[in-house]
């Protein structure tokens, strides 16, 4: 258990080092980052590489990625990145079993996943169309958390 918790602990530290990066636009080092980081958690055994926040952050990850790939005019990359992340993400925010909260937090994170393919769409692929689309479905996903 404590070595698969330090495990974890590295790969997030990698999440920050890669986030850090990329904030600095150093595509590079950052793409090279976030996949230490997730190679790791895909490593890690059960159930850590399985909880909620590993799934999430590796989610984050991808869509990091995507946004990574779009700027570097990857753009069948990151369209692929983006939509891997959505998958996951609707997959985690409607599991059965969830609590009140954990359901908010996971359609949060939808709806931010949302935001970030519409942006992609907008700013990367000029589809104003395709981005309104996505928009639209954050918007209502964030209503209904209120």
């Amino acid at each position: 258990v404590d070595l698969s918790y330090a495990q974890s602990e590295i790969a997030e530290g990698h999440f920050w080092v890669a986030f850090t990066e990329m904030r600095l636009g150093n595509l590079k080092e950052a793409t090279e980052q976030y996949q230490q980081a997730q190679a790791i958690y895909q490593k890690l055994p059960l159930p850590w590489g399985q909880t909620l926040n590993a799934r999430r952050r590796q989610l984050e990850i991808l869509s990091h990625l995507g946004d990574i790939a779009a700027r570097q005019g990857r753009f069948t990359a990151a369209e692929r990145y983006f939509r891997e992340s959505m998958e996951g993400r609707e997959d985690l925010a409607n599991r059965i079993g969830l609590t009140a909260r954990t359901r908010v937090v996971l359609r949060a994170d939808l709806a931010l996943g949302r935001m970030f393919l519409g942006d992609y769409y907008l700013f990367y692929r000029l589809n104003a169309e395709a981005a309104r689309r996505e928009y639209q479905q954050c918007l209502e996903l964030n209503q209904e958390l209120l």
